[in-house]
């Protein structure tokens, strides 16, 4: 027989190794993306509540990964004026999944937030699927690459 204090010592020390574990299975799930196969885009924007001020976005992508992927997309945020607050980013098998959270500071940005959305994007599906921009599927890599990146040659 355990007397009530012994008891209500093993219950606070089980409850609180209980907290640990959910945490850290939470933790892991939030930091550890697994990318998936098909290649996609998700964007939320949402305001904080009673600031009209700033809008904040959270912004996934999917796709094959490439050297230089990171960097395009953070340059294609910039080129919006939004800032990069947080980023996730984990890779396996050549595919790559990013998560970003973004966000813009400047005067009444509550009735632009689909406008956002869009333009987010299509800045993120220019870098992360340039295929899609400068051509068909059915063309090779190599005439996508040209297509993309003309090179002028002087004689």
């Amino acid at each position: 027989q355990m007397d009530k204090a012994t008891l209500l010592a093993c219950v606070v020390n089980q409850v609180k190794e209980l907290k640990r574990k959910a945490t850290e299975t939470t933790r892991l799930q939030a930091t550890a993306p697994i990318p998936s196969e098909a290649n996609e885009i998700t964007v939320h924007c949402y305001t904080a509540a009673g600031d009209n001020q700033t809008t904040y976005i959270r912004a996934t992508v999917s796709c094959d990964d490439r050297p230089g992927l990171f960097v395009g997309l953070a340059g294609a945020f910039r080129g919006l004026g939004l800032r990069v607050l947080r980023t996730e980013t984990a890779s396996l098998g050549g595919r790559a999944s990013h998560l970003f959270v973004l966000c813009k500071e400047d005067g009444d940005v509550g009735a632009g937030l689909r406008a956002m959305e869009g333009a987010v994007r299509q800045a993120m599906a220019e870098v992360a699927f340039p295929e899609m921009v400068c051509g068909g599927s059915s063309w090779s890599k190599r005439e996508r690459i040209l297509e993309c990146c003309p090179v002028m040659y002087s004689v």
